[in-house]
């Protein structure tokens, strides 16, 4: 049996709908066995034309619990095992980075609802960390561009300082150079 097949049984038989589905269904077996155990003993005490009335009692109680089992049952997975299903499903969404998601059941009343409504919580939380860390970025790449200016500004002083200098040596020079013939 692959590993899929097996998490897929075990997910089968540990989840809520099963787990109550069994629980019903042990019920139901228990009652039909008083029903049965009552058969025979009114088959021992009064035979079996008394007990032909308790064998089709038997039969409809056996027929009334299955079908009671199958509408339990599909009541439970409406309104329990489907709604968890659903929000896990939101939820692993929301791991995945899908922020966007609609959270169900916020307003129901119930524990789903409590569950949908922490759920809510962890997406607006998830939300406001993507925006801080957006803002953050922004502001990293905002002082990386005013740090870049800064020395673009500083580079650009000194370049028109260093200019000015040699300007200024060069008139000196000049000046130096046109006093020495003179004096020559």
């Amino acid at each position: 049996m692959s590993f899929q097949k097996q998490q897929g049984a075990s997910r089968f038989f540990s989840s809520l709908t099963t787990k109550l589905q069994f629980s019903l269904l042990f019920l139901s077996l228990v009652g039909i066995g008083f029903g049965v155990k009552s058969y025979f003993h009114v088959v021992d005490d009064f035979g079996m034309e008394a007990g032909a009335v308790f064998e089709h009692d038997l039969y409809v109680q056996i027929l009334i619990a299955i079908v009671v089992n199958g509408l339990v049952g599909w009541y439970i997975h409406a309104a329990t095992t489907k709604r968890i299903i659903n929000l896990g499903d939101r939820m692993r969404d929301l791991t995945e980075g899908h922020l966007d998601i609609t959270v169900p059941y916020i307003d129901s009343a119930d524990q789903i609802g409590s569950m949908a409504r922490k759920v809510k919580i962890f997406q607006e939380n998830a939300i406001n960390l993507r925006r801080l860390e957006a803002q953050q970025e922004a502001d990293r790449q905002k002082a990386e561009q005013d740090r870049k200016k800064l020395l673009n500004d500083l580079a650009d002083t000194m370049d028109l300082s260093v200019r000015t200098i040699t300007q200024r040596l060069d008139e000196s020079a000049g000046q130096l150079d046109k006093a020495s013939r003179l004096v020559a």
